[in-house]
């Protein structure tokens, strides 16, 4: 079973050992297996269960049975995980974005319609890549460091956080199509003034 779906590993290991009559198993642990764990213990469906104290944690489960037979009889999982459902543009409500701040109407070009329709069969037929970079930030660590005892006395902590979020605003003015949605009708560009970050105009 893939790792990429942990709960619907949790149920496998579970269901097999049951079906092998085992005594207790022992599954990768996380928050909210612990949270299943202690539900499923409190309504009675097992022993109990252990997290074990390693360098990856586990979680050891103590099976109930009943004549023979095992308490839980199934466990099965309803939702699929990383479920994208697509919207043709039919479907896609109409947002006012100008309640949120000014914007600009900027009328799609021949050639950017054209070009939309074939990223966005790009984006359903593609991998999508996405690239990260390596930025030296000593210089913004010793500033931050340098504002700890000020923001202290305000009862505050600089994170890099606050200077990321910066970054992104003045990246987002320069390059203003980031900052951007599509109309209902695919006709219109929705330029948007503001940014969510300080929801304050730019």
């Amino acid at each position: 079973m893939s790792m990429q779906d942990p709960i619907a590993d949790l149920f496998s290991r579970l269901n097999n050992a049951q079906a092998r009559q085992k005594t207790s198993v022992v599954v990768p642990s996380s928050k909210f297996k612990i949270s299943l764990m202690t539900l499923l213990q409190n309504k009675g469906y097992i022993e109990s269960f252990n997290v074990t104290d390693n360098d990856k944690p586990e979680i050891e489960i103590k099976l109930r049975y009943f004549e023979g037979a095992p308490v839980i009889k199934e466990l099965k999982r309803i939702s699929k995980p990383g479920l994208r459902q697509y919207a043709g543009k039919e479907e896609m409500p109409e947002i006012d974005f100008s309640k949120f701040g000014p914007v600009e109407i900027q009328p799609l070009s021949r050639i950017k319609k054209k070009t939309g329709i074939n990223l966005h069969r790009s984006w359903l037929n593609l991998p999508i890549v996405t690239h990260h970079d390596e930025a030296d930030i000593t210089e913004l660590e010793y500033f931050r460091k340098s504002l700890k005892d000020e923001a202290a006395k305000q009862g505050v902590r600089v994170t890099a956080l606050a200077f990321l979020l910066r970054a992104s605003a003045v990246a987002i003015r320069k390059h203003p199509n980031f900052n951007s949605s599509l109309t209902v009708d695919c006709e219109n560009l929705v330029l948007k003034k503001y940014h969510m970050f300080y929801q304050k105009p730019l």
